[in-house]
């Protein structure tokens, strides 16, 4: 069975550095520039002068999963930049909202 899954990494930097960012990392998924943070704004993620180094703004770490129309069926957000979430919590959930037993 396809999943239908679509990972999306969205970064606050430019495209240039989005696609020098997949390159170096060989991640099998697309990374979006939000370089004028209007994903992040959407989403509620701006962290006004967050950066405790240049007291940028920063985004705050996410996870989601929005179905194909749109739909957010889940969402983690987290206060702190530096935790993020276990990849297999992300699975949980997404198996969980599809109504598949494991």
């Amino acid at each position: 069975m396809e999943s239908g899954i679509q990972i999306l990494a969205i970064a606050s930097c430019s495209a240039d550095d989005a696609r020098k960012a997949k390159r170096l990392s060989s991640v099998d998924f697309q990374i979006v520039s939000d370089e004028e943070g209007k994903i992040m704004d959407q989403f509620g993620l701006r962290d006004a002068g967050g950066n405790p180094f240049t007291g940028e703004d920063v985004a705050r770490p996410a996870m989601a999963l929005i179905s194909r129309r749109g739909k957010l069926l889940w969402a983690q957000y987290s206060e702190n930049y530096r935790v993020r979430m276990d990849v297999d919590e992300l699975l949980d959930h997404w198996i969980k909202s599809l109504s598949i037993a494991p």
